[in-house]
């Protein structure tokens, strides 16, 4: 998964930078990929991005991973797959754009972690603003707006098994299933 996003983020910040792009290597994405995961840890989602480079206010992790302005470019850059084919794709695939990238999590996921005999689907909504036809509006959900996902979890310990995002399709898209039904089935067929 990290050998395509680090493929495909090359290849669109050079076509803005030229040479004047610095490669990003495995280490500089997996470090990126960290000081996401640290926003997270830090409940800073809603926070200035900025302010967490800041000397005064910031977190020591950020500046000394890499620079603000470099954390930009790469964020503005990021890319999950090659954008001259996703147009044949999106005719098939309404996630072409992110596929293998979720794809892949939940194969990672699956592969990690054998649940127990009791499990559980729910319907997550991820709170997201931006630009995407798949964003949902749930008024009755804590944060209104976002892209829902059916999840298969473990009762024990909540372990996130196989998961499926909801993108306002016909249940033709999973054959006569719905898309919670579908996440329990391919569950059992492994």
């Amino acid at each position: 998964m990290m050998s395509n996003n680090l493929l495909h983020t090359n290849r669109a910040a050079k076509q803005t930078f030229r040479d004047a792009w610095n490669v990003i290597d495995m280490q500089e994405m997996q470090a990126f990929f960290g000081l996401l995961i640290f926003r997270g840890i830090y409940r800073a989602t809603g926070e200035n991005c900025a302010s967490l480079w800041s000397t005064e206010h910031g977190r020591a992790v950020f500046p000394k991973t890499m620079t603000f302005t470099r954390f930009k470019h790469i964020r503005r850059f990021l890319r999950f797959d090659n954008p001259l084919t996703r147009t044949g794709r999106l005719q098939r695939d309404k996630l072409a754009a992110v596929r293998l990238l979720l794809d892949g999590f939940t194969k990672n996921s699956m592969d990690a972690y054998m649940p127990g005999i009791n499990v559980t689907v729910d319907e997550q909504l991820y709170p997201f603003r931006g630009r995407c036809i798949h964003r949902q509006n749930m008024p009755a959900k804590p944060a209104k707006y976002g892209l829902k996902f059916w999840l298969l979890c473990d009762e024990e310990n909540f372990y996130c098994y196989n998961r499926e995002m909801y993108t306002n399709g016909s249940s033709q898209e999973r054959g006569e299933r719905g898309f919670g039904e579908h996440v329990v089935c391919h569950y059992q067929s492994r």
